[in-house]
């Protein structure tokens, strides 16, 4: 977080597509916005949610939006510099933005959100170590239903096959 607020070229960043609210906060909600600037890192989402995201995300303030909406979150803050996720947010919701804080300035930031989530760390990397090694010992050549050559090649089922498992005394 600390290298979003340095490249950053506005007073605080807004965040709200999902894998980006999960990536900088850990948050897997379905609704939710990340303001974060130097001092505050805020995620509001709705009261479906709150609970899990004090959870996920504890070093974040959470706000529900019942309580304090984004809207009069936005008018207590005045005219400031915002960057947005320009390869995210909606024109209507740009609009919506636009028309709660009519002088404030709202600046894409897209890549620079991109060039920090290239850069991995070393939990991340590995991730991608265990994925790769997962890959490694899957056999793509043993499935259940797909077994003659034209269906392994495609990967889909084209012949009617009769199949059926046992589970707890019941045949499926």
């Amino acid at each position: 977080l600390e290298k979003l607020v340095a490249t950053i070229p506005a007073n605080a960043t807004l965040i709200f597509s999902p894998e980006n609210l999960y990536y900088f906060s850990g948050f897997t909600g379905g609704e939710g916005m990340l303001y974060i600037d130097k001092s505050r890192l805020i995620l509001f989402t709705d009261s479906r949610y709150t609970h899990q995201a004090k959870g996920e995300s504890p070093d974040f303030e959470i706000i529900d939006t019942a309580q304090l909406s984004v809207s009069e979150f936005f008018k207590s803050k005045g005219d400031m510099a915002y960057g947005f996720e320009d390869d995210y947010v909606t024109f209507s919701k740009f609009a919506s933005l636009k028309r709660i804080s009519p002088k404030s300035v709202f600046t894409p930031v897209s890549s620079n959100i991109d060039n920090i989530r290239m850069i991995k760390d070393e939990y991340e990397l590995s991730l991608i170590k265990k994925s790769e090694t997962l890959r490694e010992r899957e056999n793509l050549e043993e499935r259940a239903m797909d077994n003659n050559d034209i269906e392994r090649e495609r990967g889909i089922t084209i012949l009617s096959k009769n199949t059926a498992i046992g589970y707890k005394g019941y045949k499926i």
